[in-house]
């Protein structure tokens, strides 16, 4: 079977939270659109979340249906191309080092696939598995997180024949699939947190 690497978008492959990132993006897009009530809804969302009345999946849902309808492929290119200069140059290496040796290099995380696809894409990267995109009032809408990323990451292995090799991630919000992978688990920057609770789990990691 053909070893995939399988690597996370924020805090692994660029230093930044993208969803933040894209958020204030696309509210500055609206505004020179004359969209003054969609951002306000945006701006609404936000301070909920901050205020912890609304969970961030449902925060990140309210603004993907708020924002991707005006998002225009040129507007996406932009952002990409934002986000690419906050490439962690360690991961880089890693991910150019497998790639040498045969490896699939999966992209898989909770961002919106309205962006993590053009990252993917731009940096040739073999698929990439997301947050779907959010138009109406939908039951089945979820975050590409947990357990959720799991299963989607399991779906492309059976797409392609391919089993993880490597997983690198910053987070324990990849638990399920750091527990899933019998290869090689390298952490980017983990929190104290991360880090006792792989172990506590009995994972083991490098660090990047």
């Amino acid at each position: 079977m053909t070893p995939v690497v399988v690597v996370d978008l924020d805090g692994t492959l660029v230093d930044v939270n993208t969803f933040t990132r894209y958020i204030l993006f696309a509210a500055k897009r609206l505004m020179w659109r004359f969209k003054p009530i969609a951002v306000a809804k945006i701006v609404a969302a936000a301070v909920s979340r901050k205020m912890r009345r609304i969970p961030h999946s449902e925060m990140k849902r309210r603004i993907l249906c708020l924002t991707q309808p005006y998002m225009t492929d040129d507007d996406i290119m932009e952002l990409t191309k934002k986000l690419l200069h906050r490439i962690n140059p360690s991961v880089l290496n890693e991910l150019e080092g497998y790639r040498s040796r045969g490896y699939l290099i999966l992209l898989a995380t909770a961002a919106p696939q309205l962006y993590a696809g053009s990252i993917a894409t731009a940096m040739h990267f073999d698929g990439c598995v997301a947050t779907q995109g959010f138009f109406s009032d939908d039951e089945s809408w979820h975050e590409n997180v947990g357990e959720a990323k799991l299963a989607s990451v399991c779906d492309y292995l059976s797409s392609c024949g391919g089993q993880v090799s490597v997983v690198m991630t910053d987070h324990h919000d990849d638990l399920p699939l750091l527990r899933y992978n019998t290869g090689k688990n390298l952490l980017v920057n983990p929190s104290p947190k991360t880090l006792t609770t792989l172990s506590c789990h009995g994972i083991a990691f490098d660090l990047i």
